[in-house]
């Protein structure tokens, strides 16, 4: 890739863009997170799974545009800079008048993003890629929903093998029991072709990423296992989406990247 067509320099105008992603940490809900992240890793993580997909993309929709697919994919979660991260599993438990107020507060953020930043990023226009994730009924930004369900069940998964036992307990708040990390997304990636038909002749490839995920005895693993080191993080685990998503990361990214899949910066 040319350096003029790397998101660094596209998004070299965004002021402050880059600060702000890295300050919202992901996964609230639970007092400790061993390896937390924040939106700009997941940012990176979920342009490079979708890189993984493309390929497959590209054989079933003739008209899959991959440029901005990685885009979406970097400005998925751009509008939580105004209004943080919403949890998961706090959205699977709420009323539809709250998903709906959520999504107004969504819409307002786009709207606010658009004025704070460039109009442009490369060929694309800001706003438009943030109101196609928003409205997300495009094949490209289905496939960047994908990834990013992929990339936190990645992160759950990291958390489980090093046993960290938050994630696989159930957190009770104002909206009741919430489901585990693991629960929610493996029922929501089971359950992804019906919410996505669009995708359905793509999911019936032979890939890692499209396969349905098994439910294991998650407490007893988690039980048994002890943080990551620098070494144990190229071992594999024998659980295909846990696996996968790590070599991704080993494999696309910088020595950072690697060395936080091991730097713990949490503990109880």
């Amino acid at each position: 890739m040319h350096k003029y067509n790397t998101p660094e320099f596209l998004f070299r105008n965004f002021t402050n863009r880059d600060k702000d992603l890295l300050r919202i940490t992901r996964f609230s809900l639970y007092k400790v997170m061993f390896y937390r992240s924040n939106l700009f890793n997941h940012a990176w993580h979920v342009a490079w799974l979708v890189d993984e997909i493309a390929p497959f993309a590209m054989k079933k929709f003739p008209q899959f545009d991959s440029e901005k697919a990685q885009m979406l994919a970097l400005v998925h979660d751009d509008a939580e800079i105004i209004i943080g991260d919403i949890q998961a599993g706090n959205k699977s438990k709420m009323s539809k008048t709250q998903l709906e107020q959520i999504e107004q507060g969504e819409r307002r953020a786009i709207t606010t993003l658009a004025k704070r930043f460039p109009k442009k990023v490369g060929t694309y226009r800001y706003e438009a890629l943030l109101t196609e994730v928003f409205e997300d009924e495009t094949v490209e930004a289905n496939i960047v929903m994908l990834a990013d369900k992929i990339d936190a069940f990645g992160e759950t998964l990291h958390e489980i093998y090093a046993g960290n036992p938050h994630f696989v307990t159930n957190v009770r708040n104002e909206y009741g029991k919430i489901p585990t990390p693991y629960e929610y997304y493996i029922r929501y990636l089971n359950n992804f072709k019906k919410k996505y038909p669009r995708l359905r002749k793509l999911l019936t490839a032979d890939f890692w990423m499209f396969i349905r995920p098994s439910i294991l005895d998650f407490k007893l693993i988690c039980s048994q296992s002890k943080p990551h080191s620098e070494k144990s993080i190229w071992k594999a685990s024998g659980y295909p989406h846990y696996d996968n998503w790590k070599k991704v990361i080993l494999r696309k990214g910088d020595a950072q990247d690697i060395k936080q899949l091991s730097l713990q910066i949490e503990e109880f």
